[in-house]
């Protein structure tokens, strides 16, 4: 039995990079907004209790705010955000190199990014946030929209061919 994979379509790829440029730039632009929200509630809140402006204080509060991390990683924090981003752009070079097994690796981690994302979602709306609620609905149908078109295409490309 001979099966072949067939090749990528270039449309495809392109609608994937598509998708997951749209997914980065929201992404970092809800970590900008929510780190900009969370400083005016700290600065506001520090001035209420003390009646004045306190520096030092208030760059305490404002990282207790954000210590929203998973598995001890800030998920927000701006070092967290460049390296999702540069992951994001290989895994985009890969793709538009036609590198088959990238496809596979987008299905994975934009299904992984998508469980993060709704979790933020959540998060977010019983903290009332709701313009950072709404950017991370809308990664995280990005990265299931993602997830679902990469394992259908690298379905539909056929199995891969080992070289002995």
């Amino acid at each position: 039995m001979n099966s072949q994979a067939k090749a990528i379509p270039q449309s495809r790829v392109w609608l994937m990079v598509g998708l997951i440029v749209a997914a980065m730039v929201l992404y970092v632009m809800g970590g900008f907004v929510e780190r900009n929200a969370m400083q005016g509630n700290v600065t506001q809140e520090a001035s209420e209790v003390t009646g004045q402006h306190n520096e030092a204080t208030e760059q305490t509060q404002t990282e207790a705010a954000y210590s929203e991390t998973l598995l001890g990683v800030n998920l927000e924090s701006p070092a967290v955000m460049v390296v999702v981003v540069l992951v994001w752009g290989a895994l985009i070079g890969g793709l538009v190199l036609g590198r088959r097994w990238v496809w596979g690796l987008v299905a994975f981690l934009a299904a992984a990014f998508a469980i993060i994302d709704i979790r933020e979602f959540f998060f977010q709306l019983t903290e009332s946030h709701s313009t950072v609620a709404i950017i991370a609905g809308l990664v995280a149908a990005l990265h299931l929209i993602v997830a679902g078109l990469a394992y259908l295409t690298l379905r539909a490309s056929g199995p891969a061919q080992l070289k002995a």
